[in-house]
């Protein structure tokens, strides 16, 4: 868009080599703000579609990242003139002629769940020698547009209701849509390259800065910069949360991981990954070999598990028979099935030691056993994803 100068010339946009470095810089980071946020609903309307999130937890996430929500469907009562010609023998024939036109052009227009709730067409007398009559209706319809707000509704409802529609002219009703209902979450009706789109070139125009001193560039870039540091760690700690509260989904922290790289963020924290084994000895007093596996099981069941960060551990396992020792104790083995996620590690024979030791310590502290014998049943040659994660850390 061009500008004019005092004596009437345009001028042409601010080229951004005439910007100062602290004024590109702003350009910069307003353009990965948008980037951002883009992508971001991108993805996640998509998700949706997919059925792999749920549309109004997705909408308040965006909402909580200072970004639209989702679009909804808003159902809309409206009221707009439909005026077409047609042919006819009499004025019964152009009416019925004049209303079939309407009907399908309002449907045509608005969609094929629109309903005509009223439709009443007056028909205007020929030309002398002609048999082409002007048909006019007055049409009040019901149909659902989809918009992110009420006055996004209102917006599509009058650019609907006004143009031609097959040979047939709307003109809305100027006091606007005659009602509008609450909106209706959407899932698979949405369309991530519609409802969401991508820009090619988000880049701001060069003249959003070019008036800005140094000064207010600088307090400007200073303020862009922590919005968008804000919201990246708003996506992150939001994405941990979620990963974490469907943890048992395998897959859900392969795509936490692709969303995450995908808006330019870190990736997920990468953990050698060991599959360990352990039996662990425990001895307990009983008259009978009954009462030891009551015992071992009441004592298991209000014992304060030890907090165990590096390791993802099952339910133990009771074998069915204890051993008795003599003198009324009985010895009862305890199988445990656990994962350790090691980070950090210089190799995987580290990263196994350091399993071994971390189960081997967490044992020692469940319960007063006997050394547990602890072994690596399976590892990643190379760190995965680690599925222990913190969003207050990672």
């Amino acid at each position: 868009m061009t500008s004019q100068s005092p004596e009437g010339a345009a001028v042409p946009p601010c080229p951004e080599d005439h910007l100062t470095a602290v004024q590109r810089a702003i350009l910069d980071v307003d353009e990965a703000i948008i980037r951002l946020e883009e992508r971001a609903r991108h993805e996640l309307t998509r998700a949706v579609v997919e059925k792999y999130l749920c549309a109004d937890g997705t909408s308040k996430a965006l909402a909580n990242w200072a970004m639209q929500p989702l679009p909804t469907l808003w159902p809309v009562v409206a009221s707009l003139t439909a005026t077409v010609t047609v042919a006819g023998e009499d004025p019964d024939a152009a009416r019925a002629r004049g209303r079939e036109e309407i009907r399908a052009a309002v449907t045509a227009r608005f969609g094929p769940q629109t309903e005509l709730l009223h439709l009443r067409t007056a028909i205007s007398p020929p030309a002398d020698g002609q048999q082409v009559w002007g048909a006019q209706a007055s049409v009040t319809v019901q149909f659902g547009t989809k918009a992110v707000t009420r006055d996004g509704a209102i917006v599509n409802t009058n650019r609907l209701s006004q143009g031609t529609q097959d040979n047939v002219t709307l003109d809305v009703d100027q006091d606007g849509p005659r009602r509008i209902g609450n909106p209706i979450i959407l899932t698979t009706e949405l369309d991530p390259d519609t409802d969401a789109p991508i820009t090619a070139n988000p880049r701001p125009a060069a003249e959003t800065v070019a008036s800005l001193d140094d000064d207010t560039a600088r307090e400007v870039l200073a303020l862009r910069r922590s919005q968008l540091a804000l919201t990246q760690a708003a996506i992150r700690t939001t994405t941990l949360m979620f990963v974490r509260s469907v943890h048992h989904v395998e897959t859900v922290y392969e795509r936490a991981d692709v969303f995450l790289t995908g808006l330019g963020l870190a990736p997920l924290p990468r953990a050698y990954r060991i599959d360990l084994h352990a039996t662990v000895d425990v001895l307990m007093i009983a008259d009978t070999m009954a009462d030891a596996l009551t015992r071992c099981w009441q004592a298991d069941q209000v014992a304060e598990l030890p907090t165990a960060p590096r390791l993802d551990t099952d339910k133990p396992r009771l074998l069915p028979e204890a051993v008795h020792l003599g003198n009324h104790v009985w010895r009862q083995t305890f199988e445990h099935t656990m994962r350790a996620w090691i980070r950090d590690a210089a190799d995987l024979d580290t990263a196994r030691a350091q399993g071994v030791a971390a189960a081997a310590d967490y044992l020692m502290r469940l319960r007063p056993p006997t050394q547990p014998v602890v072994t690596v049943t399976a590892v990643s040659p190379e760190p995965v994803i680690d599925h222990l994660l913190d969003p207050a850390t990672d």
